[in-house]
């Protein structure tokens, strides 16, 4: 109530894009209803499939056969720690979501 007194009209301001008339700004480039955090979980999901087939390509031939090699077991153990680092250490903050407020105090000498 005391805002348009003290600041000026600060938290009653609503600002918004002008309706735009070109197709590609307005569809293509444009801002869209689009959730950031499911596109960077796609583009994860990209990436590691990229990676798969480029290590699926990169290794030798693995024979049951032949002895294990240092290579093979790298690639799978880093892959088993860095899928459990992901899934145990990647989730979200389970705590308190609470904000901590603290007022201060002035004081004119």
């Amino acid at each position: 109530m005391l805002e348009d007194e003290f600041t000026a009209p600060l938290y009653k301001t609503v600002l918004h894009r002008p309706s735009e008339t070109d197709i590609f700004e307005k569809y293509v480039i444009g801002p869209l209803p689009i959730s950031v955090s499911k596109i960077n979980q796609w583009v994860s999901s990209f990436t590691l499939c990229i990676w798969a087939v480029l290590v699926w390509h990169a290794l030798p031939k693995f024979d049951l056969a032949q002895p294990l090699s240092i290579r093979h077991l790298a690639v799978v153990g880093i892959t088993v720690l860095f899928g459990g680092l992901m899934l145990y250490r990647g989730k979200t903050h389970e705590g308190s979501h609470e904000h901590v407020v603290n007022k201060r105090a002035t004081r004119i000498l």
